[in-house]
């Protein structure tokens, strides 16, 4: 994906999600790339230079909620936001 200025800027998928999601992003002709994340599962810059978190899948949901994650996770993203 090209970025503000042709800087490029790929999806950033977290080192903990499966492999299968980064080429799954490649096979459909966007940049994809692996790096441990400190919030959410994948992040991008939009058009707008904002900084995009994609977290949580639904499968997850009751999971993080009982566990506190969830709130954890909400808390990182206004940190880094």
């Amino acid at each position: 994906m090209e970025g503000v200025n042709g800087v490029s800027n790929p999806i950033l998928v977290d080192t903990r999600e499966p492999i299968g999601i980064e080429l799954m992003i490649q096979a459909h002709g966007v940049e994809a790339e692996r790096r441990m994340l400190e919030v959410g599962d994948m992040q991008f810059v939009d058009s707008n230079s904002d900084l995009i978190i994609v977290s949580r899948k639904g499968s997850d949901l009751l999971a993080s909620l009982f566990s506190g994650h969830l709130s954890d996770e909400i808390s990182r993203c206004m940190t880094t936001i």
